[in-house]
């Protein structure tokens, strides 16, 4: 009994072993199909397939393709892409910053993806600028498998085949290549007319040359420093109103006085103003007069209680 358990554990082993090279000698195919031929302003499709059995959580694809002769206008999904989506998966599709490729990205967090068949299917416009032929390459950047509680992903063996179109009708001389195998992430904008980033640099950088200042140009308008002095700094206009030594003085509280000479501002001898000693000899000549007056009355007094004596 011991014997026939030992033999069938052997062949489970063995078995499990000669998985790895079975699957590692028919690895997934990802591939390009589209036409073979088409002439400047025709609308071409470009499928992306994928074919094999093979079960991934990850799966992110480069479609490489020649600006100058292609411009990216739209997409659609495919069964592989929809099921990906129903099984709640994170999917998306964009040109990347640089304007010369698609990416297109499946991440499932849960249940592994195993479709095959279509993914996507991308529609091109053939430019004026193509050459005789182009060629759009696929490149596959990330095929993993690793589900939940596992923190190494296992990456999937692969091979991915792309397509060449000639063109009819096209100014191009020569085919601008594609971009080779490597990371094409980064999502710039769904939108198939963005412009590339290149051209919108070459724009901005046009202003810089023609906004330099002209040396022989004059400085009068910004940097006249008489205008400024004028407007702001003029000694003459504050002195005639805040300080004018010729001012009078206001009237003062006597209805009956009439101004003279003391009456101005001039400071005195001892450095005060002539108006105090104008109020000191007012008040002196006042107190003189009630002491006199206050003389007058004592007098009148003593003369009616002589007359009373008598």
């Amino acid at each position: 009994m011991k014997k026939i358990l030992a033999i069938l554990l052997a062949c489970i082993l063995l078995a499990a072993l000669a998985a790895v090279p079975a699957s590692a000698s028919n690895p997934t195919h990802f591939y390009l199909t589209g036409p073979s031929s088409a002439k400047v302003g025709d609308q071409v499709e470009v499928k992306v397939n994928v074919e094999g059995s093979y079960q991934a959580h990850f799966i992110r694809l480069s479609v490489n393709f020649d600006k100058t002769a292609l411009t990216y206008t739209d997409k659609s999904f495919g069964p592989v892409y929809l099921s990906a989506m129903n099984a709640d998966g994170m999917c998306a599709v964009g040109l990347t910053m640089d304007g010369n490729a698609v990416s297109i990205a499946m991440l499932m967090p849960v249940d592994a993806l195993s479709a095959a068949g279509e993914i996507v299917t991308l529609s091109f416009t053939v430019l004026s600028t193509a050459g005789s032929k182009t060629k759009i390459d696929l490149v596959v950047e990330e095929f993993g498998y690793m589900p939940v509680g596992q923190t190494t992903p296992t990456n999937l063996a692969h091979k991915e085949d792309g397509i060449n179109i000639k063109i009819s009708g096209g100014s191009g001389t020569q085919t601008t290549p594609t971009p080779g195998p490597g990371d094409h992430s980064g999502f710039a904008t769904d939108d198939p007319n963005a412009t590339d980033p290149g051209d919108t640099a070459k724009q901005t950088d046009a202003p810089k040359d023609t906004s330099k200042p002209d040396p022989n140009a004059t400085e009068a308008p910004t940097d006249d420093p008489n205008a400024t002095e004028e407007a702001t700094e003029d000694p003459n206009a504050t002195e005639e109103v805040t300080e004018d030594p010729n001012a009078t003085e206001a009237p003062t509280d006597d209805p009956d006085a009439t101004p003279g000479p003391e009456t101005t501002d001039e400071p005195g001898p001892g450095g005060e103003p002539a108006r105090s000693n104008n109020l000191t000899k007012g008040l002196l000549t006042a107190g003189g007069c009630v002491l006199a007056a206050a003389l007058a009355f004592l007098c009148v007094l003593i003369a009616k209680r002589s007359k009373r004596k008598e």
